[in-house]
C-alpha cells in the first residue's frame, strides 16, 4: 500500500513539474504592465472595499463576462470601449451610495450601471445570421443571466466580423447602419466612418484576467508540491525501514519453500517412482493444466453458444424491424406519387398562370413602351409648341412697335391739324365747313381731352383718345377742291399754297390797315407761337419719356426671356439627372411655364414635376422628398445661367432616402470642377464617402471653445472618425 502511495506522487510530481512548464512559459510570453499607477491600484482597492460594503455591488463589466474565445478579445473591447471599467449595480440606490463613497475617499470617479433602470437597446434577430463570419457581440461573450441587460446596454447591435472584407459588405454594400468591429481592431461605425488602432490597451485587461487565474492556480500548485515533497521527505525513512523488512520476509518464505519442497520429495517419492514422474509437483501441474483446459474449452463452447444465441435474436430483431421500415416506407412512396400527382397538377396550373402573367407582363411591356414613346413624341411637340409660342411672342412684340411708331406718326398729324385750325381761327380765315363751326375749336390744350397725354396710362389707349377725340366736332368741306387737288399729296402744292398766301399778306399790308387789330394780331400771334413751342416741347418730352419707357420694358423683357429661356430648357434634363435610375432610366420630367406672355415678369411662372413613373401633380402634392429633389433641380438649372464658383448646400438631404442622396451625390461628383466647387452641410454617411476633403467643428472640452479638424479623403477611402458630433461640408 506503501509503494502504490509513492507511484502516485512520483506521478502527480511529474504532472505538476509538466503544468508548472506551461504556465511559466505562458508566463514569459504574456504582456503585462508590472508598474500599476498608484492611482489604479487605491481605484482597484476602492472597488474591493465596495464590493465588501454594499451587497448590491458586482464590480465592472470587464470581470463579469469573457470572450468565448481569444480571437475576440480586441474586438469585444473595442465594442465595449468606455463601458468596460463601467460598474455594474442592482439599483440606482446603490450607485449613488457608491459615488458618495468614492468621493469622501477621492478614489476617482466611475461610470455606474444600475440594472433596474437601464434601458437597452432591443437586439435585432436579423443580425446573428445577416452574414457568415459576422456575429452580435453578445454572442461571443460569456456572462451569467443577471448581468445581461448591462451587455446589451454595452454592446447594442454591434458586429463582430472576421475581417475587414465582411465588414464593408455589411455596411456599405448592404446599407447597414450598424457598428461592425472586425477581430483585428478596425472599426465601422454607423455614419460610415472607418477607425483603426483602437482597443489595444484596453485588451490587456482579459489578458490581466487571465494572468491573475493563472497565478492563482500557479500558487495553488506550488503549494501542493511543496505539501507533497514534505509528505515523502517525512514518509522515506519508514519506507526504507518496511523496504527491508520485507526483504527478511522475502527471504524467510523463500527458505520455507525450500524447506516445504523438500519434504514433499520425501513423502511422495514412492508415489512418484510408480507413476513415473519427478516429483509432485510435476503430477499436480499436468493434472490441473488437463482439469483448466477442459474448463477453458467447456467456456468458450458456452460463450459461444451465447453469441450465437445472442445474434440470432438480433438478427429476428433486424429483420422485424427493416420490415416494418419497408411497410412505412412502402406507404410513404405512395401517399409521396399522390403528392407527387398533385403536385405536378398544380405545377400545370401555375405553369398556365404563369404563362399569362407573362403575356400579360410583355404586353404591359408593349404598352409602357408605346406610352413612352408617345410621352417622349408629346414631350417634342410640347417643347416644339413652347418654341413656336415664344417666337409668336417676339412677333407681336415686333408688331407693337410697328404699331407705337404708327400712333406716334398719327399723333404727329392731328398736332399739326390742330395747330392748323388753331391759326385759322385766330387769323379769322373761313374754312367751308361740312359740320361745326370755328367757334369749336379749341384754343387751349386744356380744352382738350387731358387723358390724351396722361403717361401713366397705357399708350395705346392714349393714342386713340387723343387721335379720336371729336370734342370740337369740326368736318371740312373738301368739295370746293378740284380732283387732282384731292388726289395729289405732292409737298409743291402746299408751297404753292403759302407762296399764294404770303403774297395775299403783303397786298393787305398794303392796304389802309387797322392799327389796333394789327396790335391785337401780332399779340395773338405771340401767345399762339408760345403755346405752339410749349407745346412741341411737351410732345418731345413725352415722346422720348415713351421711348424710354418702352426701351426699358423691351430690355427687361429680353433679359427675363433670355433667363427664363435657358433656365426653361435645362431644368428638364437636370431633373432626369436627378431622379433616373437603374429601375427608371429616363428619370423624370420638368418644365416652366408662364402665366402673362405679354409681360411675364409681372405675374407669376408655373412649375411642374413629375417624378418617374407618377401621374401628373400640382407641387403641392408631392412628398418632401420629391419637393427637394424638384427644388434642387431648379436651383441647379438657375445657377446654370451665370454659374459661381462656390455652391453652399445646408442639409438638403434631410427629407431624402438613401437612394436619392446618392443620387445627389454622383450628381455633385459629377459636375464638380476646379471652377465649380460645391461646399455641402450634411449628416448623411453617404455624402462622406464620396467628398474630396472633409471638414469637422467639434466642442473641446478643456478650452470650452470649438474647434476644426479636416481630412483629405479620395474616391475609394473613407474618412476616420475623430470627433464626437460634427456636420460635415465637402469641399476642394
Amino acid at each position: 500500500m506503501l509503494l502504490l502511495t509513492l507511484l502516485s506522487g512520483s506521478e502527480k510530481e511529474q504532472d505538476l513539474n509538466d503544468k508548472l512548464q506551461e504556465t511559466l512559459h505562458r508566463l514569459m510570453q504574456a504582456r503585462i504592465d508590472k508598474n500599476e499607477s498608484e492611482k489604479e491600484t487605491r481605484f482597484k482597492e476602492c472597488l474591493q472595499n465596495l464590493k465588501q460594503i454594499y451587497p448590491g455591488f458586482h464590480g465592472r463589466l470587464a470581470d463579469l463576462c469573457k470572450p468565448t474565445q481569444r480571437k475576440y478579445d480586441l474586438a469585444i473591447s473595442i465594442v465595449l470601449g468606455r463601458n468596460i471599467d463601467a460598474v455594474v449595480v442592482d439599483n440606482e440606490k446603490t450607485a449613488m451610495d457608491c459615488i458618495q463613497y468614492m468621493r469622501d475617499q477621492r478614489a476617482g470617479h466611475a461610470t455606474f450601471i444600475p440594472l433596474d433602470t437601464i434601458v437597452a437597446p432591443v437586439v435585432e434577430d436579423r443580425f446573428r445570421t445577416f452574414a457568415k463570419g459576422a456575429k452580435l457581440a453578445v454572442d461571443v461573450l460569456e456572462y451569467e443571466d443577471q448581468y445581461e441587460r448591462a451587455l446589451m446596454y454595452a454592446c447594442g447591435n454591434a458586429l463582430v466580423c472576421d475581417n475587414l472584407a465582411i465588414a464593408k459588405h455589411i455596411c456599405y454594400e448592404r446599407n447597414q447602419e450598424v457598428k461592425a468591429v472586425t477581430l483585428d481592431g478596425t472599426v465601422i461605425h454607423k455614419n460610415g466612418l472607418i477607425t483603426g488602432g483602437e482597443g489595444v490597451s484596453a485588451a490587456k485587461q482579459w489578458e490581466e484576467r487571465e494572468l491573475e487565474g493563472t497565478q492563482t492556480k500557479l500558487s495553488g500548485i506550488r503549494d501542493e508540491l511543496t505539501h507533497l515533497n514534505n509528505h515523502i521527505a517525512s514518509e522515506d525513512i519508514p519506507y526504507q525501514q518496511a523496504k527491508d523488512e520485507l526483504q527478511r520476509q522475502h527471504q524467510t518464505i523463500a527458505e520455507l519453500e525450500d524447506h516445504i519442497i523438500r519434504i514433499e520429495d520425501e513423502v511422495f517419492s514412492d508415489f512418484c517412482s510408480r507413476i513415473q514422474v519427478t516429483n509432485i509437483r510435476e503430477y499436480e501441474s499436468s493434472q490441473v493444466r488437463g482439469a483448466q483446459e477442459l474448463r477453458e474449452k467447456q467456456l468458450n463452447l458456452t460463450t459461444q453458444r451465447s453469441k450465437v444465441e445472442n445474434q440470432l435474436l438480433f438478427e429476428r430483431q433486424q429483420l422485424e424491424e427493416l420490415q416494418q421500415r419497408f411497410s412505412r416506407l412502402e406507404q410513404t412512396l405512395a401517399a409521396d406519387a399522390s403528392e407527387i400527382e398533385s403536385k405536378n397538377v398544380e405545377k400545370e396550373e401555375y405553369l398556365g398562370k404563369l404563362q399569362k402573367i407573362q403575356d400579360n407582363m410583355t404586353k404591359m411591356e408593349n404598352q409602357v413602351s408605346e406610352l413612352k414613346a408617345k410621352e417622349e413624341a408629346q414631350e417634342k411637340l410640347v417643347e416644339e409648341q413652347r418654341k413656336s409660342l415664344s417666337q409668336k411672342g417676339q412677333e407681336v412684340d415686333k408688331m407693337m412697335k410697328v404699331v407705337t411708331d404708327m400712333e406716334t406718326a398719327i399723333e404727329k398729324l392731328h398736332a399739326e391739324r390742330m395747330s392748323i385750325f388753331r391759326k385759322c381761327k385766330l387769323e379769322e380765315i373761313n374754312i367751308p365747313l361740312n359740320q361745326g363751326s370755328m367757334e369749336d375749336v379749341p384754343m387751349d390744350d386744356s380744352e382738350d381731352n387731358s387723358e390724351a397725354m396722361d403717361l401713366d396710362e397705357p399708350s395705346q389707349m392714349s393714342t386713340q383718345m387723343s387721335v379720336l377725340s371729336s370734342n370740337w366736332s369740326i368736318a371740312v368741306d373738301y368739295s370746293a377742291l378740284s380732283r387732282n387737288l384731292k388726289d395729289n399729296d405732292d409737298s409743291s402744292i402746299e408751297e404753292e399754297f403759302q407762296t399764294n398766301i404770303r403774297d395775299l399778306s403783303e397786298q393787305l399790308d398794303k392796304m389802309a390797315p387797322n392799327l389796333k387789330a394789327v396790335d391785337r394780331l401780332e399779340g395773338v400771334e405771340n401767345r399762339l407761337k408760345d403755346t405752339e413751342d410749349q407745346f412741341e416741347k411737351a410732345r418731345k418730352t413725352a415722346k422720348r419719356a415713351k421711348e424710354k419707357f418702352n426701351t426699358v420694358k423691351q430690355k427687361r423683357y429680353n433679359l427675363f426671356m433670355d433667363a427664363y429661356n435657358h433656365i426653361s430648357e435645362k431644368i428638364d434634363q437636370v431633373y432626369k439627372d436627378l431622379t433616373k435610375s437603374a429601375n427608371h432610366p429616363l428619370g423624370g420630367t420638368a418644365y416652366l411655364s408662364l402665366e402673362d406672355n405679354e409681360e411675364p415678369y409681372l405675374e407669376g411662372i408655373r412649375y411642374h414635376a413629375m417624378p418617374p413613373m407618377k401621374r401628373f401633380r400640382d407641387m403641392e402634392q408631392l412628398s418632401g422628398g420629391e419637393k427637394t429633389m424638384a427644388a434642387l433641380a431648379l436651383l441647379f438649372a438657375i445657377h446654370s445661367y451665370h454659374p459661381s464658383p462656390f455652391f453652399v448646400l445646408d442639409e438638403v438631404d434631410a427629407a431624402l432616402d438613401n437612394a436619392n442622396v446618392s443620387k445627389i451625390a454622383t450628381y455633385i461628383r459629377e459636375h464638380s470642377s476646379d471652377k465649380f466647387q460645391f461646399i455641402v452641410i450634411s449628416l448623411k454617411s453617404m455624402l462622406y464617402q464620396k467628398a474630396e476633403s472633409l471638414v469637422g467643428i467639434y466642442r473641446d472640452q478643456e478650452i470650452n471653445s470649438s474647434r476644426v479638424l479636416t481630412l483629405a479623403v479620395s474616391k475609394n477611402t473613407y474618412a476616420l472618425k475623430g470627433l464626437y458630433g460634427y456636420k460635415t461640408p465637402l469641399s476642394d
